[in-house]
């Protein structure tokens, strides 16, 4: 079984100043509203509901962690809509940007 199946939610973080302090790589998914960054967690995971998809553009409002893995294994996967947060957070996450 690939350890993206494993994925569950890990917590949300509403301000930059909340954000968790890791030792292990993140990946994030930024892109305009409704472009399908939910679903495309939701695909690469193999579940159907791991991050809330609306059709309703800009339903996220906040930074969603997603832990994948085991117990051992402690990578997050944020879904992020902010372009202010975006920008903000560039030097520190590897990016996936869909369109």
């Amino acid at each position: 079984m690939s350890q993206l199946w494993q994925a569950r939610f890990f917590t949300t973080v509403n301000h930059l100043r909340d954000l968790p302090t890791t030792q292990v790589p993140e990946i994030a998914f930024a892109g305009r509203s409704n472009a399908g960054k939910s679903t495309a967690i939701n695909i690469l995971c193999n579940q159907k509901k791991l991050a809330f998809a609306s059709k309703t553009p800009g339903r996220t409002q906040h930074i969603n962690y997603f832990s994948i893995g085991g117990a051992q294994i402690n990578q997050h996967r944020k879904d992020v809509t902010k372009v202010d947060e975006i920008r903000a957070l560039l030097g520190r996450f590897t990016w996936l940007w869909i369109r």
